[in-house]
């Protein structure tokens, strides 16, 4: 672990290493397709050119209210790749509570698949703020038109030059003695440790 540490790897970089050795092996068996390594990281890949060309960059975050399905772990990647922080938010969360969430994480920006779309509705009066993207029809703007004219290529790493492993990665929420949630932060190393 100190390796890692002393390495400075981020996670988007040890999936890029990866990706170079074993793009064409599965990585995620979801209902009836494969996606492998690659095929994951030519979508977190447009996400992070979607995200670029939306203004979004180092030290931003995206709420993610989404369920389980393979374009999950491509957000997250993909917003890493760019220096974007993401914030888990947990799909049954709704009204104030939700709201909480997405506040206490500062996010600017929403994706969201359609369960999350209809949690994102329960928000109260003037709570929305900032873009929703939707990777299904219903609840904001339509995700898929923009990644499929994105580019799949891994985005410059110059985009994470400056960020450490000790710097926040993701947010996920747990709930606290209030009853709000409160967020968990991640740093690149924890992540990466994990998964070692």
């Amino acid at each position: 672990l100190l390796r890692l540490r002393e390495r400075s790897l981020l996670f988007p970089d040890c999936f890029e290493q990866r990706v170079a050795e074993s793009a064409d092996r599965p990585w995620i068996h979801f209902e009836d397709r494969i996606w492998t390594f690659g095929g994951v990281n030519a979508l977190a890949n447009r996400i992070a050119a979607v995200a670029l060309d939306a203004g979004l960059g180092r030290d931003d975050v995206v709420a993610l209210v989404m369920q389980n399905r393979p374009e999950y772990f491509a957000v997250w990647l993909g917003l890493g790749k760019i220096g974007v922080r993401t914030a888990f938010i947990n799909t049954f969360a709704r009204g104030a509570v939700l709201a909480h969430a997405i506040a206490a994480a500062g996010a600017r920006t929403t994706i969201c698949d359609a369960p999350g779309a209809q949690a994102l509705a329960t928000l109260p009066q003037g709570a929305r703020t900032g873009r929703i993207w939707s990777f299904d029809a219903d609840g904001g703007s339509a995700l898929e038109p923009l990644l499929a004219q994105a580019s799949a290529a891994d985005p410059p790493a110059r985009l994470r030059a400056g960020i450490t492993p000790d710097d926040d990665f993701v947010y996920i929420f747990t709930s606290g003695p209030t009853g709000l949630p409160k967020a968990a932060r991640i740093s690149h190393f924890r992540f990466v440790a994990a998964g070692v």
